[in-house]
C-alpha cells in the first residue's frame, strides 16, 4: 500500500514564529545497577521528531481538501503521510509523519479563513 502524499493544493507551510522541534531520538532505555548510576542504551526503531504545526490561513477550499485527506486518505488521522519539511540545512524535504494521537484543531475565527493545529511527528527528521 502506497504512502498517501499531502496534498498539493494545501500550504504545508506552517507558521514559523516560535516552532520548535523535540529531541529527535528517543529516550534512552535506562537499568538500575546496585549502587550505582544506571546503564543507559538507545532505544530502537525510528528517528521521530516532534512539532507543533499551526497552518497559515487556509482558504475554505484548502480546509475541504485537508480535512478529506484527513478523514478519508488517513482512515482518520490515524495513517503516515508523506510531507515537505523545513530542514535548517536543507530546505524544504520529503518525510514521513503522522499527526499524534490522530488529532487535530480548526480555529475558525477569521471570516472565511481557517487555521488548523495539530502535533506532527516526522520520522527520520
Amino acid at each position: 500500500m502506497a504512502i498517501p502524499v499531502w496534498p498539493s493544493q494545501v500550504p504545508a507551510t506552517p507558521v514559523l514564529s516560535g516552532t520548535q522541534a523535540s529531541a529527535s531520538y528517543g529516550e534512552p532505555i535506562v537499568s538500575e545497577t546496585e549502587g550505582g548510576p544506571g546503564l543507559m542504551r538507545p532505544r530502537s526503531g525510528p528517528r521521530m521528531t516532534e512539532f507543533g504545526f499551526v497552518s497559515v490561513l487556509w482558504t475554505r477550499a484548502q480546509w475541504a481538501a485537508f480535512e478529506q485527506f484527513a478523514r478519508v486518505d488517513l482512515a482518520k488521522g490515524t495513517l503516515p503521510f508523506r510531507m515537505p519539511v523545513f530542514r535548517p540545512d536543507a530546505g524544504a524535504v520529503s518525510r514521513v509523519c503522522q499527526i499524534k494521537g490522530a488529532q487535530w484543531a480548526t480555529d475558525m475565527s477569521a471570516v472565511s479563513r481557517f487555521r488548523v493545529s495539530f502535533t506532527l511527528i516526522v520520522y527520520n527528521w
